[in-house]
């Protein structure tokens, strides 16, 4: 694949070019996942609900044994910080529009 560069802008949005776009089939409104490996950003299309919230849960797991009830919570307020980031992004997005 040819190497494409791009800027970031002053909020940290970057465009992914068309061609990759177009390639493989990414549409406004498609989630990704998305982690840093190194020095190095992985960005992957999210699948299925569990890939959505597998970052906030393991961000929330401690060492520790954790009861059911503690475990739920901990679940809960993941999906609950994730969707207000999911929120946060997409009123950004209506304001720039």
């Amino acid at each position: 694949m040819e190497n494409r560069i791009i800027r970031m802008s002053g909020n940290g949005r970057i465009t992914i070019p068309v061609e990759i776009r177009w390639a493989l089939r990414f549409k406004q409104g498609d989630v990704f996942t998305v982690e840093r490996d190194g020095n190095h950003i992985v960005l992957q299309r999210a699948k299925e609900p569990v890939d959505l919230t597998s970052r906030v849960v393991a961000e929330h797991s401690l060492a520790v044994s954790r009861t059911p009830v503690e475990e739920r919570e901990a679940f809960a307020k993941g999906v609950a910080e994730e969707g207000a980031a999911s929120l946060a992004i997409e009123a950004a997005d209506s304001m720039n529009d």
